[in-house]
């Protein structure tokens, strides 16, 4: 069963993936996600920001390469149509990674089709707070 992370935690770590990103845009295009129960519970699918879908991704389904911290990759199927949304492979991802409610994904467009993928840790006191 999934834990629900409290609006202070929640806020807290939202506060320290935006420090600690200050400035990434200027190197490649990036937005911060916060996990909610439906997309690390089930975690079959997770949706993008529209404004990031339409400025970057392309109109068409493809597959959408997701690169943790130890450079492991993650296969991951975009649905433009719906909505920019991430399946097929996002479940694999969020279970690799023990996602929590909470939980901040930075997401990095390092190449086309490419995202670097940093999380920072609604609980800092797992693994310092950043993974």
């Amino acid at each position: 069963m999934t834990t629900i992370a409290s609006h202070k935690d929640r806020l807290a770590a939202w506060i320290r993936a935006r420090e600690l990103t200050s400035g990434f845009e200027l190197d490649y295009p990036t937005f911060l996600k916060s996990m909610n129960p439906l997309s690390v519970s089930d975690g079959s699918w997770l949706r993008l920001p529209k404004d990031f879908v339409t400025k970057y991704l392309p109109e068409e389904d493809e597959i959408i390469t997701l690169i943790d911290k130890e450079k492991n990759e993650f296969k991951t199927n975009y649905m433009a149509k719906k909505r920019g949304t991430l399946y097929g492979g996002w479940k694999e991802f969020a279970i690799a990674h023990n996602l929590e409610d909470g939980d901040i994904l930075v997401f990095r467009l390092i190449r086309p089709l490419v995202f670097e993928v940093l999380i920072i840790r609604v609980d800092a006191t797992k693994q310092w707070g950043y993974d």
